[in-house]
């Protein structure tokens, strides 16, 4: 992790993500395990209070996690919970990472997303994984999601509905959440 930078995405940044998800989708035996997302989603996913985090190897986006406030939205997950109804739940919409890269960046960046979704006093987090993406689908309920349901989503693919209290999930207290406290700090500051 030490070579890699962590960075917040702008929309100077759009390339480089857009470059990032034809090359996961390529590597992908199962094109089906992930969905093939337009940049139009992606730029609105740059917008605060949305957080599209990237990690950079020199000039390289070798990894990408998206959290969203997509209450209101036809995206917005917890409208379709069966199990528990929720007060205020954000996206963990999406996590991206070069085949050369993977292991342990999944659950790297989910730990600065779980840290902004609790300090902009979310109660849950709702994410979506094909039931064949093994290593997502491990990384998820791991990190302290469960399974709410299945459903057909994004043109017709199956996924698990998952959904997390954040006061129960454990973020990483040895990374440095500067970046985020500055990040919400120039966006509340704003108001």
């Amino acid at each position: 992790m030490e070579m890699l930078k962590l960075k917040i995405c702008n929309k100077n940044d759009i390339n480089d993500i857009m470059e990032l998800q034809r090359e996961v989708i390529e590597s992908l035996a199962d094109k089906s395990l992930l969905r093939n997302n337009q940049q139009e989603m992606f730029l609105s996913c740059l917008d605060y209070p949305n957080l599209t985090l990237g990690l950079y190897d020199k000039e390289k986006l070798v990894a990408l996690s998206i959290f969203v406030d997509a209450r209101g939205t036809d995206e917005d997950l917890s409208v379709d919970l069966k199990k528990c109804q929720v007060e205020k739940c954000g996206n963990y919409k999406l996590i991206m990472v070069r085949k050369e890269y993977r292991g342990g960046l999944q659950k790297y960046l989910f730990s600065y997303l779980l840290y902004y979704a609790n300090k902009l006093g979310f109660s849950h987090l709702a994410v979506t994984v094909s039931p064949d993406n093994e290593y997502s689908l491990k990384n998820i309920l791991s990190s302290g999601f469960e399974i709410d349901h299945e459903a057909i989503k994004y043109g017709g693919n199956r996924r698990y509905v998952c959904v997390g209290s954040v006061s129960k999930m454990v973020y990483d207290n040895n990374l440095d959440y500067s970046l985020i406290d500055s990040y919400i700090i120039e966006h509340t500051s704003k108001k």
